[in-house]
């Protein structure tokens, strides 16, 4: 009887509710907001964003340096809507990122057309920035890999707690649809606290009650 738990999901301590006011709101564009690497845009990517008045906030403090040629173009094709901003702790998740309208995960094209012995680690991951925009109560981006095997896709897609997009103009498209992104803000918020290993507690202490009980009986059939 398996049971398969991510032990590193955040405590619920870190689900808190001093949600923000959204930029969004405030200039009627579109804040998107980055939670580590930025992976799989490209600077024609950021620039089409930027002319459709897309906005990328991104938060990783130690990977600027290892990427600073990059960003450096980011800011010259998106000068108002490329922002690169300090990392931010755990504890401020909610109050931070909840300004945002959603949240990037990692964006690359799957190619194991549904089979288990092509899967590579970017199917298989489930990346740790997930747990962080649910805690902020937002939706999150990633490529549409419905065709394929993948554990982000098929955990978000189970929930809708997310968009998926084909290209960048597909995602431009989805993303200025304003009342669906509300829609799936709610389902975000309704699955929020499942990011959070508090929510799983009951159910491991069950499961090794069981395991315990099992090897008991077994011992007494001895």
């Amino acid at each position: 009887m398996p049971f398969i738990l991510d032990g590193d999901l955040p405590k619920s301590d870190y689900f808190t509710n001093n949600f923000s006011n959204k930029l969004s709101d405030e200039d009627g564009e579109t804040h998107t907001v980055v939670a580590g690497r930025l992976i799989g845009l490209s600077i024609n990517d950021i620039e089409c964003l930027a002319k459709n008045r897309i906005h990328i906030h991104l938060y990783n403090e130690s990977y600027e340096s290892a990427k600073n040629d990059f960003f450096r173009q980011a800011k010259i094709v998106a000068p108002n809507h490329f922002h690169l901003h300090k990392h931010c702790s755990p504890r401020k998740w909610t109050e931070e990122f909840s300004k945002y309208d959603i949240g990037w995960l990692h964006c690359f094209d799957s190619e194991n057309y549904g089979s288990y012995d092509k899967v590579s680690w970017n199917d298989l991951n489930i990346p740790a920035r997930l747990s962080t925009m649910m805690a902020a109560g937002i939706p999150t981006i990633q490529k549409d890999n419905s065709q394929h095997i993948t554990a982000m896709f098929s955990y978000v897609k189970e929930r809708k707690c997310g968009v998926f997009y084909t290209d960048i103009k597909d995602l431009i498209c989805k993303l200025k649809d304003i009342e669906n992104i509300r829609r799936i803000r709610e389902n975000v918020l309704k699955h929020r606290m499942e990011s959070s290993f508090d929510y799983h507690v009951q159910n491991l202490i069950e499961y090794f009650r069981k395991v315990i009980k099992n090897k008991e009986d077994e011992q007494n059939n001895t």
